[in-house]
C-alpha cells in the first residue's frame, strides 16, 4: 500500500508523536511504501523511515494556534493533491490535520480535554487555542473528513459517541503498543535517587494535567519518595521527599530504579508511561481517566485505579498498598500486558487501513 502519515511533529518525543513514529517504523518493515509529512521532523526520525520518505510541509511553527491552522491547511491541500494524482492508497492522521481516511484519536477529543480540566485552567492552552481545536476537531469528526476513527481506550470512544455523536461502526478501539524488549522486567537500578523510603516515579511532559500536585502529596502521606522524570521546567521549591530529575532517555531504567508508578491523571487517552511501566514489572497507581488502565480490569491492578485525580485519601491508600506488596503487583502488572507489542499494535492498525472506504480497499 501507499500510505501517507500526517503528524505535525515527527519524533520520539511524546505519546502520540511515538505512536505515529512506530507506525511508521512497522509500516515501512512491512514492506508499504510510507510517507510522513509534517512541520518539522527531528533526529530520531531517521530511526523510522529513510530521509527521503519524510517530507516537511510549509507552515507557522512559532504560536501554537497559528501552528495548528497552519498544519491543518496544509495537510488538507496536500490529501487533496496526493489523491487528485493518484498516489496515496491510505492517509493516516495524527495531529490536528482535518482530512485523511484514518484518523487516530491520540489526544483524545478536544470536548472532554476541556469538560475534565474545567477547575484546572493551568492545564489549557487559553480561550482562542481552545475555541480553534474544538473547530477543527468538529470538521475532522465528519464522516466524509475521517471515515474510519481509532481510539486508543474505550475511554475515548466512548467521549466521540457522547460528545460528537460518532456512529459506533466508524470507531476502532486499538490499545497502544510497546517494545516489549526494551522495556522488561531487570535488575533494579540503581540510579542514585534511593535512601530508606520507598521510591515512586512520576513521568509526564504536563505535570499538570498528569496530577503531579496529587502525587506529591500522596507520596508524602504514604512516607515514600518522589522522584519526577520529564521535560517541564522544575518549580522554583520543591518538598524535601521530591528529587526532580529531568528528562531522561533511558527510560527502561529509570523504571526499574521505582518500586511502583504514580499517575494521578486528570485526563490521559491512553497513557504509555502506564504501560510501560507495567512492562518493565512495576505497577501503577493510577487514575481510571488513564486509557492504560482499562488492561488492568479484572486483575489485581484494578485495586489500585481510582475514579476520581482528586481523591486524595484514596490515592494514598492505593499508593500504600502497591509499595507494600510491589513485587507481587509488580509481575502481574508484567503479566497484564504480555500481549502489548508493538508488533500486535502495527497488525491492529493495519487492518483498519486495509477496511473499505467509498467502495475502495486498500
Amino acid at each position: 500500500m501507499r500510505i501517507a502519515l500526517l503528524i505535525r511533529r515527527f519524533s520520539v518525543r511524546g505519546g502520540n508523536e511515538r505512536q505515529a513514529f512506530e507506525l511508521a517504523r512497522y509500516l515501512h518493515r512491512a514492506g508499504h511504501a510510507v510517507s510522513v509529512y509534517c512541520h518539522k521532523a527531528d533526529e530520531t526520525a531517521a530511526d523510522a523511515l529513510p530521509a527521503e520518505h519524510v517530507h516537511v510541509l510549509p507552515g507557522v511553527r512559532f504560536d501554537p494556534t497559528a501552528a495548528m491552522l497552519s498544519y491543518a491547511w496544509s495537510a488538507r491541500r496536500l490529501v487533496h493533491r496526493l489523491r487528485r494524482e493518484g498516489r496515496v492508497d491510505r492517509v493516516i492522521g495524527f495531529g490536528p490535520s482535518v482530512e485523511q481516511d484514518v484518523y487516530r484519536l491520540g489526544g483524545g477529543t478536544h470536548a472532554e480535554f476541556l469538560a475534565a480540566t474545567k477547575d484546572h485552567p493551568g492545564a489549557r492552552g487559553g480561550p482562542v487555542l481552545d475555541r480553534v481545536a474544538l473547530r477543527l476537531e468538529r470538521a475532522r469528526l465528519r464522516p466524509a473528513s475521517s471515515p474510519h476513527l481509532v481510539a486508543p481506550s474505550h475511554r475515548v470512544a466512548d467521549e466521540l459517541v457522547r460528545h460528537y455523536d460518532v456512529a459506533r461502526e466508524r470507531i476502532h478501539v486499538v490499545w497502544n503498543g510497546t517494545d516489549l524488549e526494551r522495556f522488561a522486567p531487570g535488575t533494579r537500578e540503581d540510579l542514585g535517587w534511593r535512601d530508606d523510603r520507598p521510591l515512586a516515579l512520576f513521568v509526564g511532559q504536563d505535570p499538570h494535567r498528569k496530577g503531579f500536585d496529587t502525587a506529591v502529596e500522596a507520596t508524602r502521606r504514604a512516607g515514600a519518595r518522589l522522584v519526577y522524570v520529564g521535560r517541564a521546567a522544575a518549580p522554583a521549591q520543591l518538598p524535601e521527599h521530591v528529587l526532580w530529575a529531568g528528562e531522561r532517555r533511558d527510560m527502561e531504567r529509570v523504571y526499574r530504579a521505582a518500586d511502583v508508578l504514580i499517575a494521578p491523571s486528570r485526563y490521559d487517552p491512553f497513557g504509555g508511561v502506564v504501560l510501560e511501566a507495567a512492562a518493565c514489572g512495576r505497577a501503577s497507581v493510577a487514575t481510571r481517566r488513564i486509557g492504560a488502565t482499562e488492561r488492568f480490569a479484572g486483575t489485581p491492578l484494578d485495586a489500585l485505579c481510582v475514579d476520581d485525580p482528586e481523591d486524595v485519601d484514596r490515592i494514598t491508600d492505593a499508593l500504600t498498598r502497591a509499595l507494600a506488596d510491589h513485587e507481587a503487583l509488580g509481575a502481574a502488572a508484567r503479566e497484564a500486558v504480555a500481549d502489548a507489542s508493538i508488533e500486535a499494535w502495527g497488525e491492529a492498525m493495519l487492518r483498519v487501513l486495509t477496511l473499505p472506504i467509498d467502495g475502495r480497499v486498500g
